[in-house]
């Protein structure tokens, strides 16, 4: 098993450096984003490119090793979680919601709800369920009170038939997985993702919660008007929204998604890439987990996901036949305006 080592891999190239800061600079108004960093890999050389700052006046520029929040980047963890629950036959894709649940029916159409649906975002759920308005106490810190028993409450009255089949991209299916995996397993949703995804491929700073000594590394988060903002707390919807990590462990990952390192792992996760719905946005279907976007006819495609919280915004993605792979963090809810897919398209052009 072939073991993928930051250390080992990381390279400088100059020509890199250069167009990667006109593109950044020109495409995004760093004026207002306290600090960005990029990742990528490129065939067999990783890069990290750091700019600006990691809280505005610091001084200190992002590294591989800064702390961000990934919002529903965590939407891949899950799905490359359940992909490996799948594969050691402890859940099928196929399997009813609700046998998780005693005592609930989820079904539309007289079909029953599965993890399927759920984790393509086909299950017709909504982006949040509609009491969780009346269990927010602090709108800075939005999802801290919703538990478990909220969410079950929510699905009781939720009717089904009311939604339309197509893809409809939910947060509440993502918390709903993470129940499922409960009950299934008897382990929490943060043990089963440690022991089964995280330890393995060595991501040892994606966390849901954060020492003491994590906090120094955290880059610190802007509102849109510049305000520093306090990172979020989460029950429930931890699995959908609620990770921190680092370039150098989403780099991990991508680098198992691209066939790198840990090919076992390599395999199991190719389900998650498999093609499932579509959605309305031209060019873009929905796999498990990730987006599939095609950019034009004849090409490869792109496997990515962003994350938006109140002070972060992520980019991840890929393209396999090329083997190519970047990392887009930045510690300001201004928009980026697509940089991360801009870059990737920029290095699958042949930068050189």
């Amino acid at each position: 098993m072939t073991i993928f080592s930051m250390n080992t891999l990381l390279a400088q190239n100059k020509s890199l450096e250069r167009m990667m800061k006109r593109l950044i600079y020109s495409e995004v108004d760093m004026s207002k984003v306290p600090g960005m960093l990029v990742g990528i890999i490129d065939k067999d050389s990783t890069y990290l490119l750091g700019y600006e700052e990691t809280a505005s006046g610091n001084k200190l520029k992002p590294n591989g090793e800064t702390i961000w929040e990934i919002g529903s980047v965590t939407k891949v963890l899950t799905a490359s979680l359940l992909s490996i629950l799948v594969n050691d036959g402890t859940l099928s894709y196929e399997d009813p919601v609700d046998k998780y649940l005693p005592g609930m029916s989820l079904e539309r159409n007289e079909k029953k709800i599965t993890l399927e649906n759920l984790v393509s975002h086909t299950a017709g759920l909504p982006k949040l369920p509609y009491n969780f308005g009346q269990k927010e106490s602090d709108f800075k810190d939005p999802y801290a009170n919703y538990t478990e028993n909220d969410l079950l409450e929510f699905l009781k009255k939720f009717d089904f038939n009311l939604v339309e089949e197509e893809y409809q991209y939910s947060h509440v299916g993502y918390a709903l997985l993470a129940v499922v995996m409960e009950k299934a397993t008897g382990q929490s949703f943060n043990s089963l993702l440690q022991e089964k995804l995280l330890t393995p491929l060595d991501m040892k700073d994606t966390k849901i919660q954060l020492s003491e000594e994590d906090r120094k590394r955290m880059a610190q988060g802007y509102s849109l008007i510049g305000k520093p903002i306090t990172p979020w707390n989460f029950q429930v919807f931890g699995s959908a929204i609620g990770y921190k990590s680092t370039a150098n462990d989403l780099l991990k990952l991508l680098a198992v998604c691209l066939g790198d390192s840990h090919l076992d792992y390599g395999k199991i996760m190719e389900a998650t890439l498999q093609e499932q719905a579509v959605t309305k946005i031209a060019r873009v279907k929905m796999a498990r987990g990730w987006h599939i976007f095609n950019p034009r006819k004849n090409y490869h495609n792109v496997y990515a996901h962003s994350g938006v919280t109140d002070g972060f915004r992520v980019y991840i993605g890929f393209v396999k036949e090329n083997h190519t792979a970047v990392v887009v963090m930045s510690n300001s809810e201004v928009t980026t305006n697509g940089i991360g897919s801009v870059i990737l398209q920029s290095i699958n052009k042949n930068w050189r």
